[in-house]
């Protein structure tokens, strides 16, 4: 039987949570500080092809199989 805290662990695995999880950051960093908006863009943009050149994809394949 699942629980709560299993499907939202799964829900954790998922890329689409990560690049969400990049994009909240992100937008709350510029609401918090408006005059950084171009600095706050910039660190969201690595952080983000940062997480695609480390997640591994061979992985996500072969366990969707």
């Amino acid at each position: 039987m699942e629980t709560k805290i299993d499907k939202l662990w799964q829900l954790f695995k998922q890329p689409s949570t990560h690049k969400g999880i990049i994009a909240i950051i992100g937008a709350i960093g510029i609401a918090i500080n408006p005059a950084n908006i171009a600095a706050i863009g910039a660190i969201t943009t690595l952080a983000y092809g940062v997480y695609q050149i480390i997640r591994d994809e061979d992985k996500q394949i072969k366990s969707a199989k």
